[in-house]
């Protein structure tokens, strides 16, 4: 037991690995080991292979399941993934995930309302849906960001409606501007006309 086996091609590597003889794997010289189909993917495999240079492998992975997302980011051997379905929930999508997906335009559902506006940070996730109980109604002037917020659908899948508080009158047009704000207070009282608009006298509370 306990061999290590030299030279070996990229394309022998994942077979080899499979020998629980074999503990460690070292690629010839000219191989390059950067990419993995989900189907051919196994952490314990993987874990054996090593670049000629004597350093662990870093592999792409791709067409990974969404229920699989969060234990193949979490390898410390995968670089980056993509995703074979562009819907998950928001225990599939983990920061792992978050750091490692390269795949675009994600829908994540079942998310909280506590993190909702940070998971509408990431700019691959394009939709976010609460979960049933979840109830996002409020937001402090600080945390408003009309494109996040924008992601932001409520468990029925309709756009969320929340009044924005402690809203500077600099901002105060911008805001009353988004129609995903049903309503807002001011930090001031004092407003110039410019600052206003008819929006910000419909929506001010």
């Amino acid at each position: 037991g306990s061999l290590t086996v030299t030279g070996v091609t990229a394309a022998n590597a994942m077979a080899l690995a499979a020998d629980t003889r074999v503990t460690s794997i070292q690629l010839g010289a000219s191989e390059s080991f950067t990419t993995l189909t989900a189907g051919d993917y196994d952490a314990t495999k993987l874990a054996k292979i090593r670049n000629s240079a004597n350093s662990n492998v870093s592999v792409s992975v791709t067409n990974v399941a969404v229920a699989s997302a969060a234990t193949v980011a979490a390898d410390a051997n995968v670089s980056s993934l993509t995703l074979a379905a562009t819907t998950l929930t928001a225990e599939q999508y983990t920061t792992a995930v978050a750091s490692k997906n390269t795949t675009g335009s994600l829908t994540v559902t079942g998310v909280t309302a506590a993190n909702a506006m940070a998971l509408a940070a990431d700019t691959r996730v394009t939709s976010i849906q609460l979960g049933a109980s979840e109830s996002f109604t409020t937001l402090t002037a600080g945390d408003y960001d009309a494109t996040k917020l924008a992601k932001i659908r409520n468990s029925a899948n309709s756009n969320v409606s929340v009044s924005v508080t402690n809203v500077a009158v600099a901002s105060a047009a911008t805001v009353a501007a988004d129609a995903n704000v049903s309503s807002l207070t001011l930090a001031a009282t004092t407003l110039t006309a410019e600052q206003y608009t008819t929006a910000v006298a419909s929506k001010n509370t």
